[in-house]
């Protein structure tokens, strides 16, 4: 008689789940890297630039400084304007060729809307030699139209900064830096993805660790909140294989590979081109 308890010889329990499977943080770490370039504040400058056209005098009413305004009005023709923004250009404060900030909505006559929770912007700059653009966005900006409004379209969440180095000649050496997190790729918010120091060079970039294969770190948030942190390597111990030891909690769980190539794919700046 066999013990109590004791499973038979043909019995074959099943395996457990694995709690984290690595082909799902592969595949959320790979659209949030193809979603970075496409997150272009040009297109919301561009956005908030058209619905400020159909504004008319006294509605909304700017104040000091210029490009500000606190609302909740409807125009003649049927645009509402409502909460407070701010457009700065060339500002001295946030060091920006182009800023926009506030939390507001604009919804023309209920065929598009326009709307912004946070602060965004971009400049660029020539130092010794090196061209240099960036672009940030932190909060939430949408469009709802009938148009291809790009990013605008998506409902993520961002707190991105995105800074791109080219040497100032034709076809030159360039570099990209990214910081920041993308919510909501996975259709649902508080699954952000989260790129800490990432950083990858072309050929020819003065001093490059690696080339082609970026060197920092990423983490990919789980459904249940945990974060899995994927390591590429620093500058000091680079891999150069665009391949990263995944942990949860400090448990090594496997390695997590990734497609670079599109954060340097471009030749004047990653924006500025449809996506």
């Amino acid at each position: 008689m066999g013990c109590v308890g004791a499973p038979s010889p043909s019995l074959q329990l099943p395996t457990p789940p694995d709690p984290t499977p690595l082909g799902a943080v592969s595949l959320r770490l790979q659209a949030a890297i193809d979603q970075v370039p496409r997150v272009d504040t040009e297109q919301l400058r561009d956005a908030y630039r058209d619905y400020m056209a159909l504004a008319e005098p006294g509605c909304p009413p700017l104040s000091d400084p210029p490009g500000a305004w606190l609302a909740e009005c409807t125009t003649a023709d049927g645009v509402l304007f409502s909460g407070y923004a701010t457009e700065e250009i060339n500002g001295d404060l946030s060091g920006s060729d182009w800023q926009l900030s506030g939390s507001a909505v604009v919804d023309r006559r209920g065929e598009a809307t326009l709307q912004l929770e946070g602060v965004a912007g971009l400049g660029s700059a020539r130092l010794i030699g090196i061209d240099v653009a960036f672009q940030y966005g932190y909060g939430w900006f949408q469009e709802v139209a009938d148009h291809d409004g790009g990013w605008l379209m998506q409902p993520i969440s961002v707190g991105l900064y995105v800074q791109s180095s080219r040497v100032a000649i034709p076809e030159g050496p360039r570099e990209l830096y990214v910081e920041g997190l993308l919510d909501g790729l996975a259709g649902e918010l508080d699954q952000a993805v989260e790129f800490v120091g990432m950083q990858i060079s072309g050929e020819g970039w003065p001093g490059a660790s690696c080339v082609g294969a970026p060197v920092g770190m990423a983490r990919v948030q789980l459904p249940e909140g945990g974060w899995v942190v994927l390591d590429f390597g620093d500058g000091w111990t680079p891999r150069c294989d665009s391949c990263a030891a995944a942990t949860l909690d400090g448990i090594f769980l496997g390695e997590v590979c990734a497609d670079f190539s599109a954060w340097l794919d471009w030749e004047e700046t990653p924006w500025g081109r449809p996506r």
